[in-house]
């Protein structure tokens, strides 16, 4: 994405007196001017810095937006992961960068989301799904049935308590 103000460098945090990174996601030599050519790795552009690879999207955003905090990741505003521009990048928890990606459907779960019914036919109404923490859900019904069959198992091979302690019996005629 280029633009007609002028680009703005900023020495890359860690490598300070190596390489600068510009506010339009390009990351360069400081003292040769060189460019360095980005290499893309899961749609997301990296450099080689001194024998190590870095996404250049953390690279803008530690330059630009300063350090996270804690338990905080880099995440695009425009879901373009190449655009890596400090206007489209913010700092936020996974569960929200995963939560958007849900949103607009680039998350691999997003695909389950819009599923009206469970691999065995039971539908997703509110009553019948359960949420778990990290917003999967799963039919009630699937759980109820498996629970009660895993019970039935146990109570056929002697045990008729949940924790599964064998039922205590006295052999006949003793006392």
């Amino acid at each position: 994405m280029q633009s007609t103000e002028p680009e703005t460098w900023l020495p890359v945090v860690g490598y300070e007196d190596r390489y600068e990174v510009s506010d339009q996601g390009r990351v360069r030599n400081s003292r040769t001017g060189y460019v360095l050519k980005a290499a893309t790795s899961k749609a997301y552009p990296y450099v080689n810095l001194g024998g190590k690879t870095q996404k250049v999207h953390r690279l803008v955003a530690l330059a630009f937006l300063g350090q996270p905090e804690p338990g905080q990741e880099v995440c695009h505003n425009n879901d373009i992961k190449t655009d890596n521009r400090p206007a489209n990048l913010r700092w936020d928890t996974r569960r929200s960068n995963v939560a958007d990606a849900m949103q607009h459907g680039l998350h691999p779960a997003a695909e389950h989301q819009s599923r009206t019914h469970c691999p065995r036919g039971h539908e997703y109404t509110e009553a019948n799904t359960y949420r778990r923490t990290n917003g999967q859900r799963s039919c009630r019904q699937c759980r109820k049935e498996d629970g009660r069959a895993a019970f039935e198992r146990k109570k056929a091979r002697g045990y008729s308590t949940l924790d599964g302690r064998p039922r205590l019996s006295r052999a006949k005629g003793a006392s």
